[in-house]
């Protein structure tokens, strides 16, 4: 069907890329690469190619290959600042920001007015845990083009992480005047507003966008979560079915959903909302909701121990930065502790990622504190390959009903909670 699309319309760019994306599933990526070569070769000014071929490379596990690629095509067209910038991101998921720092900063000193190169030099230094270097570089940005979006909200994402909320309200309200008809600067002000716990203004914001932006799923999950904070659990679950309706393939948006209704004491209506995802895909991962109801093909390892299993909440203390609770659940007639290899397993959704303190709740305090430590990614049976992992070297002695562990995210920020942690692997 797609080949068919591009032979009737062959200047769309956009149709191509999916069928470069399509050939992977059938032909795998060398011979989706080899299209997208021929697609170029016939647009040579079209970064578009170049930027998929990298991308499937990069998901292929083949970071060698992809910088090579993009490192060839900039080569070939050195002037290119979306080709560099591409790079640059790229350099920053394998782990080399120093390339990346050097490349962009290159750029810079050879023309201080690249605010392409500005743009993308200041967020990889907040990601490296330079604020400092990442304000100069905005601020920089900010002289050439004062009402520079990406800078603006940057800019207020400092602010936050130093609790100046002023400087960060006023920063993302310039945002907002500078694109009135881009729901993301309002996106970022009703954050704010939820991680202050100002529900008032929040719902007030909340219900302004939904007013503006009343397709738009992201919106419509705000909306929801404020009206969470200020105790409105009916609107909440009013928005929400709205939102899933506009998004029915949102994870978070059903992810929110479900553990609302379940806090709700609406456990059937949660179920049917989970039955229909699978029954639309059997393998949609559901993130929160899975770990409730378990997962959809469990393996004989864990088929002796029925659901349910510990859920896990996120939240955002800042945009980069969250703190995870696994709370253990009680069936009614047992309650079910944590402990030994294992103790918590999630998947977080970064490209990179740290992890920070790790504290526990004992059910008594005679307990001696475990020895927790996080073990990266492992394959957890029944659940698929986790990229978060943490044990208790002390195996049950020191069993738990919480645990709590801070992430930071290496590799860019979240807009809510919801956005912290991701789907189950795929079930084995």
């Amino acid at each position: 069907m797609l080949q068919e699309a591009v032979i009737h319309d062959p200047k769309n760019a956009s149709l191509k890329a999916d069928l470069i994306r399509a050939d992977v599933e059938v032909d795998g990526v060398d011979r989706a690469v080899s299209r997208a070569r021929q697609f170029a070769s016939s647009e040579p000014h079209n970064n578009l190619y170049h930027e998929v071929s990298a991308e499937l490379y990069e998901k292929a596990g083949r970071t060698g290959d992809a910088a090579a690629l993009l490192e060839k095509a900039l080569a070939a067209r050195p002037s290119d600042d979306d080709l560099a910038v591409a790079l640059a991101w790229l350099y920053t998921r394998m782990g080399d920001f120093g390339k990346a720092e050097t490349l962009l900063t290159g750029r810079l000193q050879a023309d201080r007015d690249n605010i392409a190169a500005g743009s993308a030099l200041a967020p990889l230094y907040l990601i490296a845990g330079r604020p400092d270097d990442a304000k100069k570089t905005y601020d920089a940005v900010l002289s050439r083009r004062p009402d520079d979006v990406a800078a603006l909200i940057g800019l207020a994402y400092i602010a936050v992480a130093e609790h100046r909320w002023p400087q960060a309200m006023d920063y993302i309200k310039r945002a907002r005047n500078a694109a009135p008809d881009d729901p993301i600067p309002g996106l970022r002000l009703g954050n704010l507003y939820t991680l202050r716990r100002d529900w008032k203004n929040a719902t007030a914001t909340a219900a302004e966008l939904a007013e503006q932006f009343p397709t738009n799923g992201d919106v419509m999950e705000l909306q929801a979560r404020a009206q969470i904070g200020a105790g409105d659990i009916d609107g909440a679950i009013s928005t929400y079915e709205r939102a899933h309706e506009i998004a029915p393939d949102s994870l978070p948006i059903l992810s929110g959903y479900v553990d609302l209704l379940r806090s709700a004491k609406k456990d059937p209506e949660a179920w049917t909302l989970l039955q229909a995802a699978l029954d639309r895909d059997p393998w949609t991962p559901i993130t929160r909701a899975d770990l409730l109801f378990g997962p959809t093909s469990p393996n004989s390892a864990i088929s002796p121990f029925p659901a349910p299993y510990a859920p896990v909440d996120a939240n955002l203390t800042t945009f980069a930065t969250a703190t995870a609770t696994s709370t253990s659940v009680d069936s009614g007639a047992d309650s079910f502790l944590m402990g030994g290899g294992g103790s918590v397993d999630v998947n977080v959704n970064a490209a990179s990622f740290t992890i920070g303190s790790i504290s526990r709740t004992p059910l008594s305090v005679t307990f001696d504190p475990p020895l927790l430590r996080y073990s990266g990614a492992k394959n957890v049976d029944g659940f698929g390959t986790l990229n978060l992992t943490i044990d208790d070297s002390d195996d049950f002695k020191n069993a738990m009903n919480s645990i709590s562990f801070v992430i930071t995210d290496t590799s860019g920020t979240w807009t809510t909670p919801n956005d912290v942690l991701t789907p189950n692997g795929t079930p084995k």
